[in-house]
């Protein structure tokens, strides 16, 4: 389908462009849809406008007449293992150490965490694009945080020393707190065991221990 473009004041429709007859591909359907979505957005009748002919057809329009999407701005991290996660700002932020960052234009596209493993960062993308998004009901927050925080010890470690050097003190209570849970009520080996702890006391010393602090060790 052939498109003559003209504007209202004599103009070139196509900013630069000759006035003349252009062959677009376009049928009247997707012009006559065009100019349904330009017509709700109009602001002001003294608003540039041009018109759109086609054969047998019509279609004023203005200048700028639908708006360019509103693209948010992202960030690439980038883990202590080279790993890259393209990420929104609205997400990152979550972090006060990256969003202190930003504010002080001290970030640049991407911003390395020397201090976070990629199995670390992924699960703090994981939570923090669940605590960005604004549409989600508080309700549905603890639910998701119950639900999410349910991961193994190792997992919690990796997330625990990312929370932490990440600045995140939603995640970073949550964390501490299902870790505090998970060792309450157990005994020192056990929680060795857990942490990976290599005992380094002798016997003796193990001992003179228990008994000056014999009340830590009662259940």
């Amino acid at each position: 389908m052939d498109l003559k473009f003209c504007s209202s004041e004599g103009g070139c429709a196509d900013r630069g462009e000759e006035i003349g007859v252009y062959s677009l591909g376009v049928d009247r359907w997707i012009l006559g849809s065009y100019n349904t979505m330009s017509s709700s957005s109009l602001s002001s009748s003294s608003e540039k406008k041009y018109t759109l002919k086609s054969d047998n057809d019509e279609f004023i329009i203005e200048e700028n007449p639908i708006p360019l999407p509103n693209v948010e701005k992202k960030y690439t991290l980038k883990s202590s293992d080279n790993d890259e996660f393209i990420i929104e700002e609205s997400v990152v932020i979550q972090s006060e150490t990256i969003k202190n960052m930003i504010e002080d234009d001290c970030a640049n596209n991407t911003i390395p965490l020397p201090n976070v493993d990629s199995k670390g960062l992924v699960l703090v993308i994981e939570y923090c694009k669940k605590h960005a998004d604004l549409t989600v009901e508080e309700d549905d927050l603890k639910r998701f945080d119950s639900k999410f925080i349910n991961k193994s010890f190792p997992e919690l470690f990796h997330l625990v020393l990312a929370a932490h050097y990440l600045n995140i003190k939603g995640l970073m209570d949550l964390t501490c707190q299902k870790i505090a849970d998970g060792i309450k009520d157990k005994m020192p080996e056990e929680i060795r065991e857990i942490f990976q702890i290599e005992n380094d006391f002798t016997p003796e010393e193990e001992n003179e221990i228990r008994e000056k602090h014999a009340w830590a060790f009662q259940i």
